[in-house]
């Protein structure tokens, strides 16, 4: 039986059902299921994403409000980490 995990996720793996042992009426349940999960999942992954960018756009402005002094001690490199995202190649 195969299994969905996600590494970030504390939460167990989901068995993914044998769906060579489902009927068509169950077949297609489970579809409707998937599809309005996915769209639930994509909202939410929508709704983050817009969060992040207000977010970064709030730093953004913080920055252009700084003084030359100030700015002179910001970690360049922590800042530009945090405006790329994720380090994805973990």
């Amino acid at each position: 039986m195969d299994t969905l995990e996600n590494q970030d996720n504390p939460q167990p793996a989901v068995p993914a059902p044998d769906l060579t042992a489902l009927t068509d009426r169950e077949l297609k349940t489970e579809i409707h299921r998937l599809t309005r999960r996915e769209r639930e999942i994509s909202f939410q992954r929508r709704y983050l994403h817009g969060q992040i960018e207000l977010a970064r756009a709030e730093l953004m402005r913080r920055l252009a409000d700084m003084s030359p002094s100030e700015l002179s001690m910001v970690d360049v490199e922590e800042l530009n980490r945090i405006l790329d995202g994720p380090d994805r190649s973990e």
